[in-house]
């Protein structure tokens, strides 16, 4: 199995085990690898799939030696029945060189956790904010109440040395903290009321010091919702706070965040975060960090490749399709595109840029 990460992508798809037993009139690694280039240019539905094949059989034929092309019910139904947790098993040895976080240099992995709502599905991805890459994926099987355990159980996977792990509040628990430290690693995790003692603490020691200087700030930015102004406020002296014995725990942070709108109004947030480091520079790189995973990843998925408003809704077909597009998304980024429509549209409309993209996806003579 050890020698699956070094081989292309359409070797890796040899290597799947086909889940039917009879009538088999295509080959799995076919179908997989027409959906893989469907998605390449903007389909995100099994009849999209099938017309894109059926208009591109003679490249297919010139590339794959593929002559027949399935019905988009045969798409379906293939992706119904492929075992999503060897597809995610395939999906984690092709990122192998991505998991050993130590030796590419990556500094920052984000952890959260998205719903399909149509399927039903709730799934948690490992994200490396550095590269845009995802690195794991896994459905947490039980919904969003299940996300603790499934990062936990991702993160005990992971080589972590040098390398901060980030997750919104859902994450803020003494046994991923616990994880993360065993696998080397370091975190900064937003502190909400899920942690009631701990958070009352922290707002407590704050509150207190309304005078303090922030201890890192952020230059202003244009977002959205207007000018945005951050002042990170730290404190690491941490032997008072009976409330806050985590393993691992060196700073606890206070981000307050100023918007002044267009009309000149002005509204303020504070956010909260508990960090085993005690750089201040990292720990607010770290938080700002966090939020590539909802900006580079999760909207993707639903706005270039609709994954929310899909209308497949069976649970496993939904996941098998969910790994396909982090694929995508994850070659993409490896050619440093960053205008996915733009690179999409070129493939669409120009046959050159296509096989181009394929002998790079399948690492083709």
């Amino acid at each position: 199995m050890d020698s699956i990460s070094t081989m292309n992508l359409m070797g890796l798809f040899e290597q799947l085990p086909d889940p039917r037993d009879r009538n088999i009139r295509y080959k799995l690694s076919d179908i997989l690898v027409m959906s893989l280039l469907a998605m390449y240019v903007g389909c995100t539905d099994f009849v999209g799939i099938e017309i894109f094949c059926d208009c591109k059989k003679h490249l297919l034929n010139k590339c794959f030696g593929i002559t027949k092309i399935p019905s988009h019910d045969t798409f379906n139904r293939l992706f119904k029945l492929l075992d999503n947790d060897t597809f995610e098993l395939f999906f984690t040895l092709l990122m192998t060189p991505h998991i050993n976080t130590t030796l590419l240099g990556l500094k920052q992995i984000a952890l959260d956790g998205k719903t399909v709502s149509n399927a039903d599905l709730h799934l948690v991805t490992a994200f490396s904010t550095q590269t845009g890459m995802s690195i794991a994926s896994k459905d947490t099987g039980k919904g969003k109440k299940n996300e603790l355990a499934t990062m936990i159980e991702m993160v005990e996977h992971l080589k972590l040395n040098d390398c901060v792990v980030t997750t919104d509040a859902m994450g803020c628990n003494e046994k991923l903290f616990t994880a993360i430290k065993n696998q080397g690693g370091d975190y900064t995790i937003q502190l909400k009321a899920n942690q009631k003692n701990a958070l009352n603490s922290v707002r407590t020691h704050f509150d207190c010091k309304p005078n303090q200087s922030p201890t890192v700030t952020d230059d202003a930015t244009k977002e959205r919702t207007g000018l945005v102004e951050r002042a990170y406020f730290m404190h690491s002296t941490l032997k008072d706070f009976p409330d806050l014995a985590f393993t691992g725990l060196k700073t606890i942070v206070n981000v307050l965040k100023t918007i002044t709108k267009k009309d000149g109004s002005v509204k303020t947030e504070q956010r909260y975060y508990l960090s085993s480091l005690l750089d201040p520079v990292q720990i607010a790189a770290s938080i700002r960090g966090h939020w590539a995973i909802e900006n580079s990843l999760h909207w993707r998925l639903d706005v270039q490749f609709e994954e929310d408003g899909s209308k497949v809704l069976d649970k496993n077909c939904q996941k098998n399709l969910n790994l396909l597009r982090k694929l995508v998304i994850n070659h993409f980024k490896s050619q440093k595109v960053s205008n996915f429509s733009k690179h999409m549209q070129r493939m669409a409309f120009n046959e050159d840029n296509l096989i181009r993209e394929i002998k790079q996806l399948l690492r083709a003579k």
